[in-house]
């Protein structure tokens, strides 16, 4: 299985520009963003953001799912950093989800304080909330945040492609560019359909954990859902060797 910088090698131009989304109506403070995290170096978070971008064609709309094969492979941090360098390198507005629905408010949802309560994509799958409504502002400006949402719907049933190609739709008129955090494809079958009708799946592997046949499984998973497979990113690698060794070799 290879990385996401040799995974994602055919460079196409990406999509045109989307409309700027408005102020997020949902009273309170803007989230604060938590410090960058993790093994992957932010130079890396670029490499991944400009190979994405270049990667995606104008056919599907703007918006990338970051799942693992089982849970506990650091796919909410590795999101939430990609959105951000994202909201960084283009001033149009960028929407980060927390779609984990199997488990409800994920990761994502606690460190950017968001209540378990608070409505979200579940609430627009499910047809009761509106998008503006919903949204969370943070402080990176063009960066906004969509709670996992409280609807009490069976999680198979809120991810009808009528249903999920409707949010989508949504999505991509207010914002350039949506990052959905979803939950462990082996863990919740939902998320493969969720993925169905995005631009793709980046699939996230924790270095040394996660056995090859597990990663198979839940590509076979998103094969047979037909979603698009990004690539590969190997999260929390260990080099035995100095980094600096490594990059003259």
């Amino acid at each position: 299985m290879s990385n996401i910088y040799d995974a994602l090698n055919r460079e196409k131009q990406g999509g045109p520009p989307r409309s700027a989304a408005s102020e997020p109506s949902t009273p309170g403070a803007r989230r604060v963003l938590p410090p960058a995290g993790g093994r992957i170096s932010d130079r890396h978070i670029e490499r991944i953001r400009q190979r994405i971008v270049l990667d995606l064609g104008t056919d599907r709309p703007p918006v990338v799912v970051f799942a693992g094969a089982v849970p506990g492979e650091g796919t909410s941090t590795l999101a939430l950093r990609f959105a951000r360098e994202l909201s960084l390198a283009d001033p149009r507005p960028v929407l980060l989800v927390d779609g984990d629905l199997a488990r409800g408010p994920g990761t994502l949802s606690g460190v950017l304080q968001a209540a378990d309560t608070m409505a979200g994509l579940s609430d627009l799958l499910a047809g009761t909330g509106e998008l503006p409504r919903l949204v969370l502002g943070t402080e990176q400006p063009n960066l906004y945040f969509l709670p996992c949402g409280c609807a009490d719907l069976p999680n198979l049933d809120l991810v009808r492609s009528d249903r999920v190609e409707n949010v989508l739709r949504e999505m991509t008129r207010h914002y350039a560019f949506a990052v959905i955090d979803a939950g462990a494809l082996l863990a919740a079958p939902e998320t493969a359909l969720l993925a169905s009708p995005t631009a793709g799946v980046v699939l996230v592997v924790r270095a040394g954990r996660t056995r090859r046949e597990v990663v198979q499984r839940a590509v076979d998973a998103l094969n047979r859902a037909r979603c698009r497979v990004l690539g590969v990113v190997l999260n929390d690698r260990r080099y035995p060797i100095p980094g600096f060794i490594y990059r003259r070799i």
